[in-house]
């Protein structure tokens, strides 16, 4: 099986040829048939959750999980998932971290990449799902000592989270466990760790909340993926994508599943009414008495377009398209946070979370105390 070529950002699991580089931002690795839903996985002891008792695996329900994924394989499939766990023993990469147990800094671009693919898949047809790994990593693995061979563990390992392929097996849960337990669910570029009494600098951030999460669904797991991102160690995806875990793909994603499974957490939207910038404009359009009484002095979150961004006397306000068909009434978002208003743009669409304080004018419907929740 052909695994990699002289260009370094592509490589294929199921086919025995290499594709040209995307001209797309991401790079698409592995394009594999999906089935299945997300598994589910245990909370850690130490977010006060149930779990299994007297086990030291916190991880343990997922790898019975994927145990009986594997019994109910037909034996074509197991035995197509045998050969892909024979060929990842085979690596020197395998031996490094599963057979040696080693636990260094250099392998976390690897288990960054594999995180970036999980968070990756979707499924544009409805039939089959494609995966991307950021470039900038493979680059950075290739480069690495080893680094085909790395590259080929990772297409060996991203290829075990194929739901047709049954999950990961327990040794590589027990790597991504092991490296938590050291470097933590993510960190950035520059964090100093203690290793054997000595320092270690990070020379470039990484991230494995996804995977941890995948294997043992813990709030504080959870927390990470949406944390990483907002810290810019990763990124949420574009919206108009189909993704297998839209929870860790897209901000409205992770969004929309946290109110379900942590209502209470620091990341739910905690609004009395979400809604876009047209529908708002629509409701004090229609009946400004009506729209008052629903929404005046309530906590919203409006989704829509910037129109406009400005300072007078020192009080800064976001403008924001109301869709009016004319352009003179915009719903108005006043901010504190300079910082955040400064990272934004005209055009740009955002979700801001204020409280409604009516129409003035019948040129604004304004919103106080504002924050950005979602660009």
């Amino acid at each position: 099986m052909k695994t990699i070529n002289s260009n370094p950002s592509q490589l294929s699991i199921f086919k025995n040829q290499i594709r040209k580089p995307s001209k797309i931002l991401y790079i698409s690795y592995i394009v594999f048939f999906l089935v299945g839903s997300i598994y589910s996985c245990k909370n850690e002891k130490e977010d006060n959750t149930e779990g299994l008792n007297n086990s030291k695996d916190v991880s343990q329900k997922y790898i019975i999980e994927v145990a009986k994924n594997i019994n109910q394989l037909s034996e074509e499939r197991k035995a197509s998932r045998e050969k892909i766990e024979n060929e990842l023993k085979a690596t020197f990469t395998y031996q490094e971290l599963v057979t040696n147990q080693t636990l260094s800094i250099d392998n976390l671009p690897l288990l960054t990449a594999i995180n970036y693919g999980l968070r990756s898949i979707h499924d544009p047809k409805g039939n089959t799902g494609d995966m991307f790994v950021n470039p900038k990593l493979i680059t950075k693995i290739e480069k690495a000592n080893n680094g085909k061979d790395k590259l080929n563990f990772m297409v060996k390992a991203l290829s075990l989270l194929n739901p047709k392929n049954g999950g990961l097996t327990k040794e590589l849960v027990e790597v991504f466990r092991n490296y938590k337990k050291k470097y933590g669910l993510y960190g950035e570029s520059g964090r100093v760790y203690m290793v054997d009494g000595k320092t270690e600098n990070l020379p470039s951030s990484f991230n494995i909340s996804s995977i941890c999460y995948l294997i043992n669904s813990s709030n504080k797991n959870l927390n990470a993926i949406y944390e990483a991102n907002k810290v810019g160690i990763d990124e949420w995806f574009s919206n108009d994508k189909l993704y297998i875990y839209p929870y860790m793909a897209t901000k409205k994603g992770y969004l929309n599943y946290v109110k379900e499974v942590n209502p209470n957490g620091p990341y739910t939207l905690k609004v009395d009414y979400e809604l876009t910038a047209n529908q708002l404009y629509k409701a004090y359009d229609t009946n400004e008495i009506a729209a008052d009484n629903k929404y005046k002095n309530k906590k919203l979150a409006v989704t829509g377009k910037i129109h406009d961004i400005s300072e007078v006397f020192g009080n800064i306000a976001v403008d924001i398209k109301s869709g009016d068909g004319i352009g003179w009434t915009t719903i108005r978002c006043t901010i504190k946070d300079r910082d955040e208003v400064s990272k934004l743009r005209k055009g740009q669409k955002v979700t801001i979370t204020g409280t409604c304080k009516g129409l003035t004018l019948n040129l604004a419907i304004n919103l106080e105390d504002c924050k950005i929740w979602q660009e």
